[in-house]
């Protein structure tokens, strides 16, 4: 037959060892809070530039023509242009560059010569010669095109031939990237004539395309041809795209989305790797992703899709699962992408990946880590307000087994003490924003929570010998010396809590300093008191859950060995001040 006292001995004796409050603390937010736990756990980010880092629409922000060079900014009527020749900058309004002569060809070449498979680029040039005052229509109307190249997809330039209704001029115009353009050109327009490039011109012209470039912008060339005026049935290419005139260069750009380098640094800060995996050139992508800081412009590393066919799996696991540099991986095939993905997936690695089509966005991600950072933080503090509580009722409980004596705490009052007192105060303890600058050495801890079980047990010991206990003898579970004395032990370790959890939210400073107020822990404590008050006040209380009142002189005890231990604490968080203002002292030579 079992012994319904033995197991009720066993069963305090586990619920005295079971932190029941630092559960609570912990599961309990995370139940009512809504956050994604998958996203919490991102660590890792793959992204794209386009439609990610990037954010439509494209604009031009960069014009070489002329001696000039001219920055735009984007919503802006007014430009910068700067005289290459002298560095002299000035502030001038788009309008006022439809008298240039320059700009007027560039239009026409741009106008004309359309190109399906760069059709979104050329509207974005249209619309930024039209907010020139540059009439298109009037282009439009005022020529007719002869023939046009049929160009491979591999081409990256096109030409067309037109010829003007009024003058009967042919020109053959050109358009595409920047530096096939110049390399198919003999001369240059400035300031109303062509000039003959030289290889210092070529050099120079040469050197803005590339800074251009490195900047991340979409550098396209302009250029013309004058032909003979007699109409041709048939124009070669080697008659139109050869000894151009080079007429301006414009380099145009997707909008970084830079709302984004707030979130990319905090991402970072909170451990997350970011890598940019994107199909695009590497000038480009090395660009966008230094402006929005996604990389250590110092410290970082690009590999594109060809370098990283040639890098074995160890190397690359090396790659990106190190912390030493940040990694962008640019001109990438399918392939590539999917070797970096599936090496994650193996590897059992939580990552996402954010593109113009994604569910979640970097703001997602940086939501649910801060709010399960939240959630986490002053987890230590907490977890040693609840254990320091569990240890002082596993020294009681251990010390009145080995002496035989009844049991110092009943599960009704270790249930009061973890929902009632503790529960409470963790929760209250969670909004304090610093506590987890004031964790203290958990050494110390354990200390200091035995030197309180000790203290505990022997003013317990010392109430039971009071009612006429002694060791070893059989003493009534629950008469009314057991009952007082348990009552003892409980309102003693109540207020320990009550007043450990203020000594918290002080750090190393003495319980009555002035810092931050938590106005939440202030009002669990009054409600706490209240209850206490309730507990050890009333009889209907004392019937139902076995309380029992204390007298005058037993509120003394409880009160005595209260600033005692609280007293303990307080001169070890003194000792330890002394010691670091010691220690922070120039010492003389």
């Amino acid at each position: 037959m079992l012994d319904l006292n033995l197991i009720q001995k066993i069963f305090t004796v586990l619920l005295a060892a079971t932190p029941i409050s630092l559960f609570v603390s912990i599961y309990l937010p995370k139940f009512f809070s809504s956050y994604n736990n998958k996203l919490a756990e991102i660590r890792t980010i793959f992204t794209t530039v386009s439609g990610s880092l990037t954010k439509a629409p494209i604009e031009v922000k960069s014009l070489l023509f002329d001696r000039f060079k001219a920055k735009f900014n984007r919503n802006s009527n007014t430009f910068l242009l700067i005289d290459r020749s002298t560095q002299k900058e000035m502030n001038m309004d788009k309008k006022d560059l439809q008298k240039d002569p320059s700009l007027f060809l560039l239009a026409q070449c741009a106008t004309l010569c359309r190109y399906e498979k760069t059709r979104h680029l050329e509207e974005v040039t249209i619309n930024f010669l039209k907010s020139c005052a540059i009439n298109i229509k009037s282009i439009t109307d005022d020529h007719e095109i002869i023939s046009q190249s049929q160009v491979p997809k591999d081409q990256r330039f096109s030409s067309i031939i037109a010829i003007n209704k009024k003058s009967k001029e042919i020109f053959a115009f050109n358009k595409g990237h920047a530096r096939v353009i110049l390399d198919n050109c003999t001369r240059v327009f400035i300031d109303g004539k062509k000039i003959d490039i030289t290889p210092q011109i070529r050099h120079k012209i040469k050197k803005h395309i590339d800074k251009l470039v490195k900047n991340g912008e979409k550098v396209l060339g302009f250029a013309y041809r004058a032909l003979p005026l007699k109409r041709l049935d048939h124009y070669s290419e080697q008659f139109t795209e050869k000894d151009l005139v080079l007429i301006g260069i414009i380099g145009l750009v997707e909008t970084l989305n830079t709302e984004l380098i707030p979130t990319i640094e905090a991402l970072k800060n909170h451990g997350v790797k970011i890598f940019v995996l994107s199909g695009i050139k590497e000038n480009k992508a090395i660009a966008v992703a230094e402006q929005l800081k996604v990389i250590n412009p110092q410290h970082f590393e690009s590999i594109t899709g060809k370098m990283l066919e040639e890098i074995p799996d160890s190397k690359l696991e090396k790659i990106l699962l190190g912390k030493e540099k940040d990694y962008i991986f640019p001109e990438l095939e399918t392939a590539n992408r999917e070797r970096i993905i599936n090496f994650f997936i193996q590897k059992n690695q939580p990552f996402i990946n954010i593109n113009k089509d994604s569910e979640y966005s970097f703001a997602d991600v940086l939501e649910n880590a801060q709010k399960a950072k939240t959630l986490q933080k002053d987890y230590k503090t907490i977890q040693y307000h609840a254990i320091s509580l569990k240890i002082a009722e596993v020294i009681l409980v251990a010390m009145a087994l080995i002496l035989q004596a009844p049991l110092p705490l009943t599960i009704t009052t270790i249930l009061c003490l973890d929902i009632l007192i503790n529960i409470l105060n963790e929760l209250s303890l969670k909004t304090d924003k610093n506590l987890s600058d004031k964790v203290e050495n958990k050494s110390s801890l354990i200390l200091k929570s035995i030197s309180s079980g000790i203290i505990i047990s022997l003013i317990y010991l010392w109430s039971l010998l009071r009612f006429g206990w002694f060791p070893g003898e059989t003493f009534g579970d629950y008469t009314t010396g057991h009952l007082t004395s348990i009552m003892i032990v409980f309102t003693i370790l109540a207020l320990k809590q009550i007043i450990g959890a203020h000594q918290l939210t002080k750090g190393d400073q003495h319980l009555f300093a002035r810092t931050s107020k938590n106005y939440y822990l202030s009002l669990t404590t009054v409600i706490i008191v209240l209850c206490l008050y309730f507990l050890t006040n009333y009889s209907f209380l004392k019937n139902s859950i076995d309380f029992d009142f204390l007298s005058k002189f037993d509120w003394q005890i409880v009160f005595f060995c209260t600033f005692l231990i609280v007293s303990i604490e307080e001169i070890s968080k003194f000792l330890k001040r002394k010691k670091e203002h010691v220690q922070i002292i120039p010492t003389s030579i």
